[in-house]
């Protein structure tokens, strides 16, 4: 059953078919280039940013969140092929897009349970350590020994999810959710339903809250039917 009350189940059929066919042909010319693309890191990144918001789309059409845990080691082949491309970008938190991205992944490789393999693959593309203390909050729930981090990089809007890890609170999780979209009315994908055609839409889901409520413990009976909170991803990750 679909998720996303915003758009329909044809527009999200529709817009994931294009946006598969739309990657696959992208990689075509990337792995057929012999020099001739003046921008191979614009089609790399383009991929990377297309295969997180795939996943979420499929989420929003109601596919069953055990058919999207492959994904997310597509997700990092692609990131590390972004990471890869010439000239070298590497990830920074302090872009806020980069940050939430980040975010996302380290929250879904949490609730996916992902292997050690992946999990240290995420670490290496995420690189950044010991800059801001809700990514490292994060992380280290499986990695211990990293720098630690004093300063919180975006705290307009994720202050209340840090205090939620810190002080494994349910409160603080609500008042995140309230402020979530607002707060993030300078990234690239916020009102994107409102453009043409639904303007590539693929669903407006606090990922990362999920993933701070099962690393944590943190009982979301007070908040899992809020607007933005993904339910269905944090119920997998407590089953799994």
């Amino acid at each position: 059953m679909k998720r996303e009350p915003l758009m329909t189940e044809a527009y999200f059929q529709e817009a994931i078919a294009y946006t598969r066919s739309t990657i696959t042909g992208r990689t075509q010319k990337l792995d057929n280039d012999k020099g001739q693309l003046k921008k191979p890191q614009v089609l790399a990144h383009a991929n990377f940013r297309d295969q997180c918001e795939l996943l979420i789309a499929r989420y929003s059409a109601g596919e069953p969140v055990s058919a999207l845990v492959g994904d997310l080691e597509t997700i990092v082949s692609a990131w590390e092929r972004c990471l890869a491309s010439s000239p070298p970008s590497p990830n920074d938190l302090a872009y806020l897009d980069e940050y939430v991205r980040s975010l996302w992944i380290v929250s879904l490789a949490l609730i996916f349970r992902a292997d050690d393999a992946l999990w240290q693959r995420i670490l290496a593309c995420a690189g950044n350590e010991g800059r801001d203390r809700l990514f490292e909050r994060l992380v280290a729930r499986r990695t211990a020994g990293r720098q630690p981090a004093t300063a919180l990089l975006h705290p307009r809007a994720y202050a209340f999810l840090d205090q939620a890890a810190e002080k494994t609170s349910a409160d603080e999780v609500i008042r995140f959710l309230k402020a979530w979209y607002p707060a993030l009315q300078e990234i690239g994908w916020h009102d994107c339903h409102k453009g043409p055609e639904g303007g590539g839409f693929f669903g407006y889901w606090a990922i990362e809250a999920a993933g701070v409520a099962v690393a944590f413990g943190i009982d979301d009976a007070s908040f899992r039917d809020m607007p933005y909170y993904p339910k269905d991803l944090a119920d997998h990750g407590r089953s799994a």
